[in-house]
């Protein structure tokens, strides 16, 4: 192989390393939540706490996909959560309000 030929494939594969190196290194940007405005759910009227909860997230996933569609609705991923339970009598009711994210 002659000197310039080397001197080419030495070049080519300094470039082909470099370029890999930066692909490599650059990381893809993080996505970031995409949030609506806030939404409530409600229960009432539920003997045991956990009913109450559960009806109202239920309610509050249901307010949220009718208002900003089905990749809104889940509760794990929402910002800024409120949850308030009281009980009246021996009835629980809960109503939980957050801003649903994707």
């Amino acid at each position: 192989m002659s000197r310039v030929a080397k001197g080419i494939r030495t070049a080519l594969v300094a470039a082909a390393v470099a370029g890999f190196s930066v692909s490599v290194a650059a990381p893809p940007a993080a996505a970031a939540k995409e949030c609506k405005s806030s939404v409530s759910g409600s229960s009432k009227g539920k003997f045991k706490i956990k009913k109450a909860k559960n009806l109202a997230r239920a309610s509050w996933r249901g307010a949220a996909r009718a208002a900003h569609g089905g990749k809104y609705d889940k509760w794990y991923k929402a910002k800024d959560k409120s949850v308030n339970c009281a009980k009246k009598g021996l009835k629980w009711s809960c109503t939980m309000s957050a801003r649903p994210c994707k």
